[in-house]
């Protein structure tokens, strides 16, 4: 299967990259740093320069891709909140409307348990996400919130296309 990685520079990017090749799949990863991606690439990762801000560069990036794997976000804890959104929420559109031009199969879209104030509600179906009370403390995790609603509404589960939004947990 032919996977692309977004935020394949960031240190949850490199890591799904590795389990996924180490899976067997071919892996694409994306990133803007271009030291980063040199340093990638002379480790064995292929891997091709793309902003998730500009739409374009996606597009271009994941021709014959199957699956995307969104880790790609802005999660300095410096920085203005027109930062965050624009990063995160407009990223993670960007992401979507690339991926559904070019056909992609599946999206997995890593969030944050950011989007908490701090408890682990308990989802036992999709239809329950956005009935939870979510209390971000930060401009990211209201960022991240606002992506998942997205992934959510506009173009995942209820409109039928395989996608998948994952919080990651820390501790």
């Amino acid at each position: 299967m032919k996977i692309a990685v977004s935020g394949a520079t960031g240190s949850l990017g490199k890591a799904v990259m590795q389990h996924l090749t180490d899976q067997g799949h071919e892996v694409l990863g994306l990133g803007r740093n271009e030291a980063k991606i040199q340093a990638l690439e002379e480790e064995g990762f292929a891997m091709r320069k793309c902003d998730i801000l500009d739409v374009n560069a996606i597009e271009n990036s994941i021709i014959g891709i199957d699956v995307l794997v969104h880790c790609a976000a802005f999660a300095s804890p410096f920085g203005s909140k027109r930062k965050y959104f624009e990063t995160n929420l407009q990223g993670t559109k960007n992401i979507f409307i690339a991926a559904k031009y070019r056909s992609v199969k599946r999206i997995i879209a890593i969030s944050s348990a950011s989007i908490f104030d701090g408890g682990r509600p308990d989802i036992k179906h999709p239809d329950d996400l956005p009935h939870i009370s979510m209390r971000p403390k930060h401009h990211y995790g209201a960022s991240k919130y606002d992506a998942e609603l997205f992934c959510y509404v506009s173009t995942g589960y209820r409109m039928g296309w395989p996608q998948t939004a994952r919080r990651i947990w820390q501790g």
